[in-house]
């Protein structure tokens, strides 16, 4: 899909249609490109927006989306720079990250929205092209919507074409109603996606397949408590026999095994579109020419109010677990926090580091947004929910902790409930370290209040709801300040705000 990135740059500006634009129009026409009347007249206008629609994705798995700023939100990441940098859980209104969050979806959700409603009137688009493109897109719309339900809480529900300004200013949809769409988006996905593509006709891998979209579904049900909904999608993806865990952990970073045996989706860049990665550069130190803009948390370098060893990233890693390399080096660089503390006694984040191969921003590297080990996990954490001593969940975990070079549980975990949830919440957070997990798990496993105060940080109990489907305490961030300009029927603000 990477060969395709170059086009769906071509094709962004083309379809305009966010809830935040207004009544902008592209005047005049740019050379070059093709005005949105003749963009839907043939099969290669509709793969353009196509990839249009998967090009927001791009933004959102980048430096100025959601990666870093959730990483320093959870007890994964900090910034050292709290002089100029506000921490995660300050964020008001008018902050921009929340307004580039909120813009970057409803960008990818219009430009889905457009595709449908063309594809509802083409005679030019029929059969299994037809298929390949609506079911991407509902996955696509999915995926857009679960972020949002996740950081926001109820949210403009927008199905249809923005036509009229008017069509863009809905009220904010409950929280359930979301959820709602999104499944329907993504049982209709499933029963249109293949499991693979031939790299024939336009359809390349990297594109959303079914077990993509089965994933997604049941990271969905796993979000809800739907534990038996997330344990039989997971087991169907599981069972279809086309994913495989990487011998080599490191394969799912480096641009070596990009859309390979363990990707079940990733966010694509590439150095020859363009559509370059930031977040890689930037967070490797500044003595090889980065920012180290977020750290990973260490107990042993201002972590704090920590007095236990297990409570941040660095401690979290079991000895000899190959993981660690992988995701952390001190690169042999100084201590800048302290001097006095000998080189090589800070760590940084080096999961996805080009080793100084290219520029500062300019990483070809794609993002990991679903690999096969999550899948695992998924499995093995809704099996447990269901009851200890599932020997399915107890062999998942194992797989995954095999492949990091290190022995199998203690047979005495898995016959124990709570054990054995502890064992995959420990999983999950060393295996999928800065890949924009930890902040939805612990808000989602009712303990972010908890954890994220073993950093020194409070987070106020007004910025909490009662998640109205689990029932449990749920972190929400404030609604840009602008929607409340944009769009008169919005509603209210989020508690706290």
């Amino acid at each position: 899909m990477k060969n395709q990135i170059f086009n769906a740059i071509l094709v962004a500006c083309l379809i305009v249609m966010s809830t935040g634009c207004g009544d902008e129009v592209l005047t005049p026409e740019l050379k070059g490109q093709l005005s949105q009347d003749n963009l839907f007249t043939n099969e290669q206008g509709f793969l353009l927006a196509l990839n249009g629609a998967y090009e927001p994705l791009n933004s959102i798995y980048d430096l100025g989306g959601l990666v870093q700023p959730l990483a320093k939100a959870s007890d994964d990441g900090w910034t050292w720079r709290r002089e100029t940098e506000e921490q995660l859980y300050s964020y008001t209104p008018t902050k921009s990250e929340a307004t580039s969050w909120w813009d970057n979806h409803y960008t990818g959700i219009s430009r889905c929205n457009k595709i449908l409603s063309e594809l509802g009137s083409s005679e030019v688009i029929t059969g299994e092209t037809e298929n390949l493109i609506e079911g991407q897109v509902k996955f696509l719309r999915a995926l857009y919507y679960f972020n949002l339900v996740r950081l926001y809480g109820g949210v403009p529900l927008i199905v249809d074409d923005v036509v009229l300004r008017e069509d863009a200013e809905q009220p904010r949809a409950s929280i359930e109603d979301v959820y709602d769409r999104i499944k329907t988006d993504l049982s209709e996905a499933i029963n249109l996606l293949p499991e693979s593509y031939s790299g024939s006709d336009s359809f390349e891998a990297g594109m959303a397949t079914l077990g993509a979209a089965k994933t997604l579904m049941a990271s969905i049900h796993l979000e809800l408590g739907e534990w038996s909904d997330a344990a039989s999608l997971a087991q169907e993806v599981i069972d279809s026999g086309v994913y495989s865990l990487h011998d080599d952990y490191e394969n799912n970073f480096y641009g070596n095994a990009e859309n390979g045996s363990e990707s079940i989706f990733e966010a694509q860049f590439s150095s020859a579109s363009g559509a370059l990665g930031a977040n890689w550069n930037f967070l490797k130190p500044e003595a090889l020419g980065g920012g180290s803009g977020t750290l990973p948390t260490d107990v042993n370098n201002d972590f704090g109010n920590s007095t236990t060893s297990d409570d941040a990233l660095v401690q979290a890693f079991e000895n000899g677990d190959e993981r660690f390399d992988v995701t952390l080096d001190s690169y042999g660089l100084p201590n800048f926090l302290d001097p006095s503390k000998p080189d090589g006694s800070m760590y940084h984040f080096n999961k996805y580091y080009d080793g100084g191969a290219f520029q500062p921003g300019q990483s070809p590297y794609n993002f990991p947004v679903y690999r096969y080990s999550e899948v695992l996990l998924i499995a093995a954490e809704a099996l447990n929910e269901l009851g200890a001593g599932n020997t399915d969940a107890e062999d998942y975990v194992n797989r995954v902790r095999n492949r990091a070079g290190l022995d199998d549980l203690e047979s005495s975990v898995s016959g124990d409930q709570d054990a054995m949830r502890t064992a995959i919440r420990q999983e999950r957070r060393v295996e999928f370290a800065f890949e924009n997990k930890r902040y939805f798990d612990l808000n989602r496993w009712a303990i972010l209040e908890e954890q994220i105060a073993k950093t020194g940080v409070t987070i106020e109990s007004e910025k909490f709801i009662s998640h109205p489907i689990t029932g449990q305490p749920y972190h929400l961030y404030p609604l840009p300040s602008t929607e409340f300009i944009n769009n008169a029927n919005l509603g209210e603000q989020n508690p706290g705000y």
